[in-house]
């Protein structure tokens, strides 16, 4: 999930080249893009987690991947941030 979301803008961007070419973004073509970037980053996704990774963001048969990439943004602070502490005086 973080190497998704680190490299949202270079997925996104292969995204948009898709869109531009009117290449239908589906489960599949959206699993080969990610999978791309994660084989880059030596990173396996087992077959039975592709789903939990990916199928949030379709909607009628096609993967939205600017909502896919936004969660992935949200994801990623979300790990990043600081803890929150609580400061106790004594």
């Amino acid at each position: 999930m973080t190497a998704i979301g680190r490299h949202r803008k270079l997925i996104y961007n292969k995204f948009m080249n898709l869109e531009q070419r009117k290449v239908k973004i589906d489960y599949n073509a959206a699993k080969e893009v990610i999978k791309e970037i994660l084989d880059h980053c030596k990173l396996k996704v087992d077959d039975k987690n592709w789903p939990l990774l990916i199928k949030f963001a379709e909607k009628g048969g096609i993967i939205d991947f600017r909502f896919l990439m936004e969660v992935y943004r949200d994801r990623v602070q979300q790990l990043l941030a600081a803890p929150k502490t609580k400061t106790i005086f004594i």
